[in-house]
């Protein structure tokens, strides 16, 4: 047996695997096998085609036959996965000489199998067919593994064929529960960033060399990752029977990425299925009394990102994360695998820490996963423009690194983050009468007051309600058609599962904590949908602030008015991907998040829903192309989502105007007050406050000039701040206390997001490009405004948080009250 210090010649066999013939990288694979400085000992060329046509294919090369090593066929039967396939010809790897055989597949795999002394220092090269190895891989792999008897696996540096300065794999980094951290190496240019790996979890089967008493030991390949994860499996039962798993960076390999068999292990944050099987193999191979923790945290984190990340509009990678929920019921799999490999393990998996990335790691990366979802990428506008300059030549190994994007330099560092930090404090503020109250804390009644009527109840009461509107109580009353109902029911469930939560009231608080969290909500979605105008980070910061603190949310919360609540929460996105679907080049998942957002809008505040309608139709008449249709589907799917409530519009044009908390009595209200966002009532500030708003979107509006998007948007306002103005003066139904008319918040709210927008547009380019293109004195202002803007509306927070209180109208419900929809 070798020592460290006493190493030994090696044999290599290696193991190409071909499963179609007619692959355009074949023959380079093989050139470059014959073109290796250290050529393998023996060379199985293993025939999964169809057509059995690669021993004629070989023959037409004489120059692999030729190449000084041993050649033989083996054939397999096709179509099954790279790892059986393996698998298959290595219970059936021919003695040398012989020139052709004809392999079964095994019967029971991942078995251990005999071990013969010489096996040790016997060694197998796995090779896709589309895999070119450099001239001194082999050597250099040979070289490191030849050192020391505990190396059971070593990798290569997988490289693109199409580019070989970009990465693809050189190891595979996971934490313990499975989740990639890495991910972000591939695509990276090669400047030898990574050359000082050595140690990892798992390596690429694309170039793998495994000691054949190791692979027989393991049984090789589990049946159980067969295709997606057979490489991070193999490696990982390896550090469990106490190998080393190493990579080797200067041992170089090159893949195709979009062949016909492109390697399934690399870090791939698009590919869900390989995600999912890298979560098993996690499941597989921990601890048992760890599993049933394990598989609970997998499922709730990536159901909890997933959801998030569908929320900000990421739907791929939310798949990705619903993927990797999934896989705790995967239980055939992850039990099979666990039966297979039961009393192998000979080290403890404590002693394998080192190797996983630790829990620091995975929270610094979800949380700048969330972060990369919330800070899109820049784009061509918000590059800063630099004068060309001469460059002398330079190697092609001097390309520089992607600079980092402002925003991705920490989350820290994002004012999306901190603007969300000040409206939690403020909102903190804005309730401290009640902020440790059960109705806060969900184990009271909720809360009631002003147009909040009781609404003690569960999911399922939430669900009658609804559905009662459809069938009829059964007392020969005619249901009320409540679609926000349908958004209550899933939250009112969600809240149910919380510990500590009052299971019977869970839509009571699920209604309260809609009211205390609408200012950083708010905050967020607006810092969020500002992007559409601008990318610049500090203004949109600013433009969240402002949105978060408008006296049409607080006196809104104020006097539990939960449908505007809910809408000021949702129009930022609304309006901006009605807006977004008149670009050119605007995505399917644009359109159909404002679509659904839409819809919820209308479900809580219909008047909305007929703005966001009116500009849809607007990008139908002067959108370019494609966009017509998307406007189309905007304008019309959010009413046909709504269903049989928007059929009962035609009974009832009013319920347009209406809503839970769309109402409000008979009283007047001076315009300028309604000038200035002002709508009156509990909650309301020093109406001067809001002369910021109004400075900087005229200003915005000034500065844009008469494009499309700016005159949109003065329309809009417009329509808006008429909305407003006349909402007093509609009567529209007499109840017995009085009149009631349009709540003339929801009009101002139109009427303030199009100045916040206008601003944004208006400042939209300034920070972003040079004296290049704008002039340094234009560009100092907008620097000074941007961050002036941000001092005054923190302050106009605090304002609001200290005067805003709404626990002048809204108390804590005693027991006892029934359930009843909240008061249109």
């Amino acid at each position: 047996m070798a020592t460290d210090d006493d190493p030994v010649e090696l044999a290599v066999t290696a193991l190409l695997v071909v499963q179609h013939s007619d692959h355009p990288r074949l023959v380079e694979t093989l050139q470059a096998l014959v073109a290796s400085s250290r050529l393998p000992d023996r060379l199985i060329v293993i025939d999964a085609t169809q057509g059995r046509d690669l021993p004629g294919m070989l023959a037409e090369n004489p120059a692999i036959g030729d190449a000084g090593w041993a050649l033989s066929v083996v054939t397999v039967p096709a179509g099954t996965p790279f790892a059986e396939i393996v698998d298959t010809a290595v219970t059936a790897l021919p003695d040398p000489g012989e020139d052709a055989v004809v392999a079964l597949r095994p019967r029971r795999r991942a078995r251990k199998r005999p071990v013969r002394p010489r096996d040790r220092d016997e060694w197998l090269w796995l090779l896709h067919e589309d895999t070119a190895p450099d001239p001194e891989a082999l050597a250099e792999l040979s070289t490191v593994v030849a050192g020391s008897d505990r190396i059971g696996i070593a990798g290569c540096k997988v490289l693109d064929s199409d580019d070989p300065t970009r990465l693809v794999n050189v190891g595979i980094d996971l934490t313990r529960t499975g989740r990639h951290v890495g991910s972000r190496m591939q695509g990276e240019p090669d400047q030898g960033q990574h050359d000082d790996r050595r140690d990892v979890l798992g390596v690429s089967s694309a170039g793998m060399l495994i000691r054949r008493d190791v692979y027989l030991s393991l049984g090789g390949f589990d049946p159980a990752f067969d295709g997606d994860g057979d490489g991070l499996d193999v490696s990982w039962r390896a550090h469990l029977v106490g190998r080393q798993v190493i990579v080797v960076p200067s041992a170089r390999a090159h893949q195709d990425l979009v062949g016909k068999d492109s390697d399934v292990d690399r870090p791939a944050p698009r590919s869900p299925r390989t995600l999912r099987s890298h979560r098993q193999v996690a499941l597989a191979r921990c601890s048992l009394l760890g599993l049933p923790f394990m598989a609970l945290w997998v499922f709730l984190s990536s159901a909890f990102l997933g959801v998030l990340m569908l929320l900000l509009k990421r739907p791929r990678r939310s798949l990705a994360e619903f993927a990797q929920a999934t896989a705790p019921f995967g239980l055939i799999r992850i039990v099979g695998a666990r039966w297979r490999f039961i009393g192998r393990a000979s080290t403890r998996r404590r002693n394998l820490s080192t190797i996983f990335v630790p829990w620091r790691g995975a929270m610094e990366h979800a949380v700048a996963t969330i972060g990369d979802a919330i800070t899109p990428e820049a784009t061509r506008r918000d590059i800063p423009a630099t004068e060309p300059v001469e460059t002398g030549p330079v190697s092609r190994d001097a390309e520089s690194m992607p600079a980092p994007i402002a925003g991705r330099t920490g989350v820290l560092r994002n004012p999306g983050l901190w603007v969300v930090l000040v409206l939690l404090v403020a909102a903190g503020v804005c309730w401290r009468d009640l902020i440790t109250g059960g109705a806060i804390r969900g184990t009271g009644n909720g809360l009631t007051g002003g147009a909040l009527q009781p609404f003690t109840t569960d999911a399922s009461g939430v669900w009658r309600m609804w559905r009662d509107a459809w069938t009829g109580p059964g007392l020969g009353e005619a249901g009320s058609a409540t679609p926000y109902l349908v958004v209550l029911a899933p939250l009112a469930w969600a809240a149910q599962q919380i510990p500590g939560v009052h299971g019977a009231a869970s839509a009571a608080a699920v209604v309260t904590w809609l009211l205390v969290l609408a200012m950083p909500l708010s905050g967020l979605v607006a810092y969020r949908a500002g992007r559409i105008a601008t990318h610049a980070r500090w203004p949109r910061a600013a433009a969240a602030l402002a949105w978060a603190t408008l006296p049409t949310l607080t006196t809104a919360v104020a006097a539990g008015r939960l449908g505007p609540v809910v809408a000021h929460i949702l129009f930022p996105f609304a309006l901006a991907g009605a807006f977004e679907i008149g670009r050119r080049r605007a995505s399917v998942p644009v359109t159909c998040g404002t679509v659904l957002v839409a819809a919820v809008i209308g479900s809580f505040a219909p008047a909305l829903l007929i703005v966001i309608s009116l500009v849809a139709l607007g990008v139908v008449v002067i959108g370019p192309g494609w966009a017509r249709l998307r406007g189309l589907a905007v304008a019309v799917l959010p009413w046909v989502v709504l269903g049989w409530w928007t059929r009962a519009l035609f009974g009832d044009w009013r319920a347009v105007l209406a809503g839970p908390g769309g109402l409000d009595t008979l009283h007047t209200t001076p315009a300028w007050h309604l000038l200035l966002l002002h709508p009156a009532g509990p909650g309301s500030y020093t109406v001067w406050a809001s002369v910021p708003v109004l400075v900087l979107g005229v200003a915005g509006l000034v500065r844009s000039g008469f494009g499309k998007a700016s005159t949109g948007l003065a329309l809009v306002g417009l329509l808006g701040l008429a909305a407003g103005l006349a909402a007093g003066h509609l009567h529209l139904v007499q109840w017995s206390d009085g009149v009631r008319t349009p709540w003339a918040g929801l009009g101002l709210d139109v009427f303030a997001a199009a100045l916040i927008a206008a601003g944004l547009v208006g400042l939209r380019g300034l920070l972003a490009e040079r004296s290049a293109r704008a002039p340094q004195l234009a560009h100092r202002l907008a620097v000074g405004v941007t961050a002036a803007a941000c001092v005054v509306f923190a302050g106009i927070a605090g304002l609001a948080a200290w005067q805003g209180q709404p626990t002048a109208s809204l108390r804590p419900t005693p027991r006892g009250f029934r359930a009843s929809c909240p008061r249109s």
